[in-house]
């Protein structure tokens, strides 16, 4: 199987967390690049961009799986899956994606088995699952700040005690990018006022 994956350092490092079996031929890019025909293109940094659009329809690919979080209204000439590949998200041994046909999600299974990992189809919404529930708990944290209830440290301490999450959630969205926070709250606003995004969030997301 010949793959192209479009990545930067730190999102390919985590792509390999888990190992990688023999059989896969992958064209690693910093950008989409028309390079023969491939069985799927991974695109780690995909955004919603008419040019990027215009650049991956060139790379006649089989098969796009998009880190589209956001859920983007995409045509290309291949077939397109989302899936959740935020920053602390893809290095896990399960990968979550939105549904699709089940001939594609057999090629996806094989194409998942090499890079050692398993599916986990959930509904193809806006924020997929997870995604949009750790969006709300860092806008949770955000409000409270607002509120005065206590720091950011205090805040991301209390949390990984209690919790025993990976990341405080100040640190999570740090990690992440607080701006990709911000644009699937405001994604998920359209159709639900919860998802307001914080008066402090949206500063410092203008900020980075």
């Amino acid at each position: 199987m010949r793959i192209a994956v479009i990545t930067n350092e730190d999102l390919k490092a985590e792509l390999l967390a888990q190992g990688l079996q023999e059989g896969l031929e992958i064209e690693w890019m910093s950008a989409p690049v028309a390079s023969g025909s491939f069985d799927a293109c991974i695109d780690l940094l995909f955004d919603s961009s008419e040019n990027r659009t215009a650049a991956l329809t060139e790379m006649q690919s089989a098969l796009y799986l998009l880190n589209d979080v956001c859920g983007c209204d995409i045509r290309l000439p291949g077939q397109v899956v989302r899936f959740n590949g935020w920053r602390t998200m893809l290095g896990r041994s399960v990968m979550e994606l939105g549904e699709t046909d089940a001939a594609t999600k057999s090629v996806i299974e094989k194409l998942l088995s090499y890079l050692n990992r398993k599916p986990e189809w959930v509904p193809d919404q806006p924020g997929l699952i997870t995604a949009r529930v750790i969006s709300m708990i860092i806008n949770e944290a955000y409000l409270a700040l607002e509120a005065g209830v206590s720091t950011k440290e205090d805040i991301d301490t209390a949390m990984q005690l209690g919790t025993s999450y990976p990341h405080g959630p100040f640190a999570w969205g740090q990690l992440i990018g607080i701006g990709e926070i911000e644009k699937l709250l405001l994604k998920l606003t359209t159709t639900a006022n919860r998802y307001q995004p914080s008066r402090l969030l949206q500063q410092e997301a203008a900020i980075k």
